[in-house]
């Protein structure tokens, strides 16, 4: 997130909860599967009606996460937790300076202690972007699992990826050199076999299972069957392609339930098999320049 922040849509163009409820139960009903919902950011639990969202949400499927910053999960967990099966923290440091640095701001010990009681009746995943230069180190590997092996939850590292000036080539740290990292810290890591559609590529290590989310160096594309929706109503087939299609304006001219099916199918046909249609990482680093920052589409 920019010091600055970031320009905020307006009001008016925001989907409302009503719109967000029906292009969720069309994707519900039109699923061979139970669909699983996982609100994101920006940050959640600041949504003015999250409780209320979360209770509609859940008649449609018992699998519904959230990803949180974790600074107001404490606050939030008595009235949010009936209705979520799962939360994952993004947690990138356990180091009190860095931590400041990086969120410009303290609160370290409340994130720690949100992930803690999370853990006591929920699955908690702790999300730990690698950025090189900041926190690649091993002792930081070390702390941040320490801290999940302690707290009983997942750990999960994740590969830098690139988004409009975000200087991806500086900052990338492939999921192969992190596996270097957490040997140096004496651990021991032992492959999980893992499902066609997960993201996350699970190790064993003494302290319980860590995973990976090697979008880059060893992508998931093929097998990916995600797909996003913004704060202003556009679905997203894929993280990095700078298409996206309005349900919003197709809810506002009045659509059947029907013909909004219809616009979902026929932007997934046009999904591309791997890196959005780039070759590879770097040529996909070009052309993300010009599409939606993360802070603009969540995650």
């Amino acid at each position: 997130m920019p010091e600055d922040g970031v320009p905020l849509p307006p009001p008016p163009s925001l989907l409302t909860d009503t719109e967000r409820y029906k292009i969720i139960k069309t994707m519900s009903d039109r699923s061979p599967t139970p669909l699983k919902i996982k609100l994101t950011g920006g940050e959640p639990l600041l949504h003015p009606t999250i409780t209320s969202l979360l209770s509609d949400l859940s008649t449609l499927t018992p699998s519904i996460g959230i990803t949180t910053n974790g600074v107001l999960l404490s606050r939030h967990w008595p009235s949010v937790s009936r209705y979520i099966s799962s939360v994952n923290v993004s947690l990138d440091t356990v180091n009190p300076e860095k931590f400041n640095l990086l969120t410009r701001r303290k609160g370290l010990n409340r994130v720690m202690d949100a992930v803690k009681l999370a853990s006591e009746s929920h699955r908690v995943k702790v999300n730990c972007v690698v950025m090189r230069g900041f926190n690649d180190g091993v002792e930081d590997f070390e702390g941040i699992l320490k801290f999940c092996e302690e707290a009983g939850v997942e750990c999960r590292f994740i590969e830098w990826m690139p988004f409009s000036g975000n200087n991806f080539d500086g900052k990338f740290v492939s999921m192969s050199e992190m596996k270097s990292k957490i040997a140096l810290t004496g651990r021991s890591i032992t492959p999980v076999e893992t499902f066609k559609t997960d993201t996350t590529k699970w190790v064993e290590t003494e302290g319980g299972k860590v995973g990976f989310i090697s979008s880059m160096s060893e992508n998931f594309c093929e097998g990916c069957n995600r797909v996003r929706i913004t704060c202003d109503g556009n679905l997203k087939v894929c993280l990095f392609d700078g298409t996206e299609v309005s349900l919003r304006d197709a809810l506002r001219a009045g659509v059947s339930d029907t013909e909004l099916g219809w616009i979902m199918d026929n932007a997934l046909g046009r999904k591309h098999f791997k890196f959005a249609g780039a070759e590879d990482m770097h040529q996909l680093a070009e052309r993300v320049k010009g599409n939606r920052p993360m802070t603009a589409i969540g995650g």
